[in-house]
């Protein structure tokens, strides 16, 4: 049997055993628009900008995860708040799943330059088999035949956001609720708190400038969850005359990513990102490719704030 009915058997089965239905994005170049992994980040936003990503992931495997997200914010004319919009699709095997919601941020002035924003998404959680692509042995099973419904279920995510124009730092729970589908003999969805299925990511980098023309950005990205090993990312970014921005990543999931992207000019960015495992399914996988998008529209809105700096969501400054 193909690796895609061998994928989809496994997920089927954990289905039907009440599998967890919380999905958590997976994109590589967070760092370039920090709105895919805090919604607090919209709060430093000083003018519309949106991120686009789709990535694909275990290349050359059957049924492997593709991904696809946007998520798009402004802030007010005060720049005290901020409202954003999201929608993201994972695709595994023949499991779809959607999710769409809006983001609102509220931030606070505090002392010696710092900003403080605080950020809180609604979203609904969307899922849905596509049983009629499975590839059966005995021709029309009727088991098979039929797609399941659309299971719908609420959730929400929170976050907050210090940042100044050197340094930024982040906290955000990516599922405050637990959403779950169960499969007996219709797909059922149940949502509920539950503490220990709470994922936490922590967050934070420092904006360098090595010279006029070369600007430096590490960061560090810390998930957990109950359960699990606590998972590290840690990034380097360096930007080139505000044009060619070049990094790397290592998780400690066992992965090493390798990114380079273009500013075309202030409105547009574009970036690539490879990455490459090192855990055993490297065995069957070529690797994860992943492309973004950052698109920005340029306001008369600004900070007041010394050196004049527009935070890019903290992955890099460009000079107003």
């Amino acid at each position: 049997m193909k690796a895609i009915k061998l994928l989809t058997l496994s997920i089927l089965l954990g289905a039907g055993l009440g599998a967890n239905a919380q999905h958590n994005l997976h994109t590589s170049q967070y760092m370039n628009h920090w709105a895919f992994v805090n919604p607090a980040a919209i709060g430093s936003f000083t003018s519309l900008q949106a991120g686009f990503f789709f990535k694909n992931q275990w290349a050359g495997f059957d049924g492997a995860p593709t991904m696809q997200g946007l998520s798009i914010a402004k802030p007010s004319k005060d720049l005290k708040m901020a409202w954003g919009a999201e929608l993201y699709h994972d695709k595994i095997g023949v499991n779809n799943v959607y999710n769409i919601g809006g983001t609102y941020a509220y931030k606070v002035q505090l002392k010696g330059g710092q900003r403080l924003s605080f950020g809180l998404t609604g979203y609904l959680n969307m899922q849905q088999s596509k049983f009629s692509e499975i590839e059966t042995i005995v021709d029309n099973d009727p088991v098979y035949m039929a797609n399941t419904k659309m299971v719908i279920m609420p959730n929400f995510r929170f976050g907050t956001y210090l940042y100044t124009p050197e340094y930024f730092v982040g906290f955000a729970i990516p599922n405050l609720m637990k959403n779950n589908v169960v499969v007996n003999g219709e797909a059922q969805g149940q949502t509920s708190f539950d503490t220990q299925d709470m994922h936490f990511f922590l967050h934070g980098g420092y904006n360098m400038e090595l010279s006029r023309d070369v600007k430096f950005t590490p960061s560090l990205l810390i998930k957990h969850v109950h359960g699990t090993p606590v998972q590290l990312d840690i990034n380097l970014n360096a930007t080139f005359l505000e044009k060619v921005g070049v990094g790397m990543s290592y998780r400690t999931s066992q992965e090493l990513v390798m990114m380079a992207n273009y500013i075309i000019d202030e409105k547009l960015m574009i970036g690539y990102s490879y990455d490459l495992g090192f855990s055993d399914l490297s065995l069957f996988s070529n690797g994860s490719h992943e492309v973004m998008l950052r698109f920005k529209v340029r306001t008369s809105y600004r900070e007041e704030a010394k050196p004049k700096v527009e935070s890019e969501g903290g992955g890099g400054r460009i000079e107003i």
